[in-house]
């Protein structure tokens, strides 16, 4: 009678503690669940701003762009492999801010600073022609002869070549060395390619790209590039100088 009253007892024991295993495992997995969830719903700025981060979609407090979904910028990488073909060497044909079409190869003959961008951008495009106006600032005057400028749309949809003249208006281009150019999806693929920059479009509209700068010699091919908004821009300023 004992005997049975004890092996009774052993299994009662056993069943609570398979209970409570299968509860705590329940209780992990729901925590994982909401982890789960909350990377998911957790909003952050596109340039990683300190403090950006919310639980709700609205803009940085610091650079005021609008906040997309942490899962989103995560799966934007900084620059791509980067490639040593000349970007003239293509086929795609764009438009310029004159509703101008234009091969590659009409750049062809001057250095190029090239970058790419979108126009509905609140900060960091903006940020990145100002850093390409500064450069050109800080060139000797014989060199600004021999170097242009190219901006790149990566929102081709909305930066129609009228939007892009007004743009270049806005910020007060000189038209006579800037070029804005709109071209479709594969031309932008393929010039992104070319020079090492990601891009994706987010659920809000708004573009996630690296923020690159880069010289180009006279066939097109790279020589430097500049990465990051505000980075040093002393060497490649003299890079220019002592072409």
């Amino acid at each position: 009678m004992k005997i049975q009253i004890y092996n009774a007892f052993t299994f009662l024991l056993i069943g609570m503690s398979i209970l409570f295993t299968n509860c705590g495992q329940q209780t992990t997995n729901s925590e994982k669940m909401i982890n789960e969830l909350s990377v998911h719903d957790t909003y952050v700025c596109p340039m990683r701003c300190t403090n950006s981060q919310s639980n709700e979609p609205g803009k940085c407090q610091v650079c005021n762009m609008m906040l997309v979904k942490a899962i989103e910028l995560d799966s934007i990488s900084d620059a791509k492999h980067l490639s040593n073909q000349s970007i003239y060497t293509t086929d795609y044909d764009w438009t310029d801010q004159n509703s101008t079409k234009v091969n590659l190869n009409n750049y062809a003959g001057k250095y190029q600073l090239i970058s790419m961008i979108f126009t509905h951008c609140d900060y960091a495009c903006p940020n990145l022609i100002g850093d390409m106006l500064n450069i050109d600032d800080r060139i000797i005057e014989v060199k600004k002869e021999d170097l242009n400028f190219i901006l790149v749309s990566i929102d081709p949809e909305r930066d129609t070549p009228k939007q892009l003249a007004a743009y270049a208006n806005d910020l007060d281009l000189n038209m006579n060395r800037w070029s804005l150019l709109n071209g479709d999806v594969n031309a932008v693929n393929d010039i992104s390619s070319k020079l090492g920059i990601s891009y994706k479009k987010f659920e809000n509209g708004a573009f996630g790209h690296s923020n690159i700068i880069s010289l180009l010699n006279k066939n097109g091919e790279i020589i430097y590039q500049l990465e990051g908004i505000h980075a040093n821009r002393i060497e490649l300023v003299n890079i220019i100088n002592s072409l």
